[in-house]
């Protein structure tokens, strides 16, 4: 049986118009992979921060104009997908209407939202000078600090120095604004004899 020869042009024909037409489709198909862009997994995202900043501060007003709190960090980064800041050695001063401030460092800090809380992470060290210019300070780690309200907590342990003596206790709930701490349990006080004038 012998073949036309129109037969077989016809073949040959479809033949090429098939893989011209599976060049154009493959073609097209990777033209756009490449433009189609390329989305980070929402895992890497949240590892990544979106904005960071080298010797933050930050100043916190009053509505009568004068200053609530003063935020420090040597080094700031900001997730946009959780909506938290890490903070690198913060230093926080809270101002007192009718008292010195208090002075707040830490290793590290973790802010989430808003600055209603900050999450002072590592040792924490507090200091403020009583009305006699005497030096109060307090040693602990791992401190949950409101600065609007001026209250804090800790679960760790908790050394407070004062010019008579010193407490150690494990927890503490302190209202800063006031000056009143309360230890939560293992209480212990040592405390200097004054000698009378």
């Amino acid at each position: 049986m012998v073949k036309s020869s129109s037969s077989v042009s016809r073949r040959h024909f479809i033949y090429k118009l098939f893989f011209l037409v599976l060049l154009v489709v493959l073609s097209w198909w990777v033209l756009e992979d490449s433009q189609t862009p390329q989305s980070v997994p929402a895992d890497e995202q949240s590892q990544t921060p979106d904005a960071f900043m080298k010797m933050f501060i930050a100043t916190t007003m009053g509505i009568d104009g004068t200053p609530k709190y003063r935020l420090k960090a040597k080094h700031l980064n900001h997730y946009s997908m959780e909506d938290k800041s890490e903070l690198e050695a913060p230093n926080i001063t809270l101002f007192q209407s009718n008292a010195e401030p208090w002075y707040i460092v830490a290793e590290q800090g973790l802010i989430y939202n808003k600055l209603d809380k900050v999450f002072l992470l590592g040792k924490v060290h507090m200091q403020q000078r009583d009305q006699k210019g005497q030096l109060v300070e307090i040693f602990t780690s791992n401190m949950e600090l409101r600065p609007g309200s001026q209250y804090a907590t800790t679960e760790f342990d908790v050394l407070i120095k004062h010019p008579l003596g010193e407490k150690t206790g494990v927890g503490m709930h302190a209202d800063l604004g006031k000056g009143q701490f309360s230890l939560l349990a293992s209480v212990r006080g040592k405390y200097e004899s004054v000698e009378a004038p």
